[in-house]
């Protein structure tokens, strides 16, 4: 019997026709790099050869990788992946950054400003040298304090001053936004907007149509997580809806295990104090 492939090819073209936004954090080359990650920088930590096995085989499968900075241009993107970086990290401009250019690629680099030059993070020349190189250069505020946290004027103190030093620092309009850990107020973008900012980037997993992206809009993103084999890092970047709703379930589960250490933390607390005053 003949089927009927006018559904399936549908399917696929829907799959095709996606944009995602992949997110990466930290790159590391030996085991003592990784060691000397934070904890929260290992959980999302992957080998410099899985980061330049997966260029190459975003590559081999004709997946086109798009210049964030021409997301919103008068022309809507192609379809494809847009490669992002949070924390702009040293690793990002010793490892990620040759690969990039000797492929002739981009992505964005995102630094909450207070922090750069300090512990693992770019400092303001390699910051310099990236921009220079094609890179976009975003802002994640200026603590990296999640912006749920923050009053209205604490939010938009942190989206002027944060564009204002990195625009200074790099010599280049700054109109990339990413939420630290993904949080924010729904009435922050009107803020970040006012701000000079077109673009936001958040944490919820999904695709965009490329036609879809207008100013002021929250992107979603697909973290890049350890333990990805080449086949399910292609899944994630053609948009396959089993590997979306995969990824989503694991970080349900992810923030569901948060929340319970941190209930079971607030629940001990008191026994330990009670116990601290018996001994």
């Amino acid at each position: 019997m003949k089927r009927d492939l006018t559904n399936f090819d549908a399917a696929i073209h829907a799959v095709d026709s996606r944009l995602v936004i992949l997110r990466y954090r930290a790159l590391y080359r030996t085991p003592r790099e990784f060691d000397a990650l934070d904890a929260a920088d290992r959980r999302c930590a992957i080998p410099l050869e899985t980061f330049a096995r997966q260029l190459d085989a975003l590559a081999g499968a004709g997946v086109a990788v798009i210049d964030p900075g021409k997301l919103l241009a008068e022309a809507p993107p192609r379809p494809g992946v847009v490669l992002t970086f949070d924390g702009a990290q040293a690793s990002h401009y010793q490892y990620a950054l040759p690969l990039l250019i000797q492929r002739g690629l981009t992505a964005a680099f995102f630094a909450s400003v207070d922090r750069v030059g300090a512990g693992s993070a770019c400092n303001w020349a390699q910051l310099r040298d990236m921009a220079e190189h094609r890179m976009t250069i975003g802002s994640s505020g200026l603590s990296g304090t999640p912006f749920d946290a923050l009053s209205p004027a604490a939010a938009a103190a942190e989206f002027e001053a944060s564009r204002e030093r990195l625009e200074e620092a790099v010599d280049r309009p700054v109109r990339h936004f990413a939420f630290p850990r993904g949080r924010y107020r729904r009435g922050q973008l009107t803020l970040g907007a006012a701000a000079g900012y077109r673009v936001f980037h958040g944490a919820r997993i999904g695709a965009h149509r490329p036609a879809s992206l207008v100013p002021g809009s929250v992107l979603n993103r697909v973290p890049v997580l350890p333990g990805l084999d080449t086949d399910e890092f292609i899944g994630y970047a053609l948009a396959a809806p089993l590997h979306l709703l995969r990824g989503r379930l694991a970080a349900e589960g992810r923030r569901v295990a948060r929340a319970a250490s941190r209930a079971a933390a607030a629940l001990l607390a008191p026994l330990a104090g009670c116990a601290g005053r018996g001994s």
